[in-house]
């Protein structure tokens, strides 16, 4: 009598149950009951069980990428953030930020969006401290938000472009 088949209707549905959750693939396959080795040698199988599995991983990657677009969609409709982020990821070529014009920055020293921005440490060790006690008056007085941020931004004057000239 030879071993029990592991590639099961019922091993594959768990699988795909699992996908549907969100979970990596190869977890999935352990909450199967498959080790991580025997997922791909079923994936690249033949047996119609096999082919059972790849039709289950593809459906289950397919509603699952359906239903998380339509939370974002949904979230769109009251939320300019996310309907900006749609309209930018698909029409890049008309909703991509475009850098000043006049600026000509070349493609590989665009910032990506995962790029790690570094920072210097003066600079964190001087703004850090009071974010936190504004966070904290905040917290204490929430009635004082707008005079927080009112006086937050006068002490530190966003500059966008090169400063200005005295002009004496």
């Amino acid at each position: 009598m030879g071993r029990r088949p592991r590639l099961t209707h019922e091993a594959i549905e768990k699988y795909r149950q699992a996908l549907l959750a969100a979970a990596w693939p190869e977890v999935a396959a352990q909450h199967a009951g498959w080790s991580v080795r025997s997922y791909y040698r079923y994936l690249a199988g033949k047996s119609p069980a096999s082919l059972a599995l790849r039709a289950a991983t593809e459906e289950a990657e397919n509603l699952l990428e359906l239903r998380c677009g339509a939370i974002i969609a949904k979230a769109a409709q009251t939320s300019p953030r996310w309907a900006m982020e749609i309209l930018r990821r698909r029409f890049p070529q008309r909703w991509a930020v475009a850098p000043p014009a006049g600026v000509d920055v070349p493609s590989e020293a665009r910032p990506m969006a995962d790029e790690v921005v570094v920072l210097d440490p003066a600079y964190v060790e001087l703004v850090v401290p009071r974010l936190l006690a504004a966070g904290d008056h905040r917290s204490a007085d929430p009635a004082s938000e707008d005079d927080d941020i009112a006086a937050f931004e006068d002490r530190w004057p966003r500059r966008v472009g090169p400063p200005e000239e005295d002009s004496r």
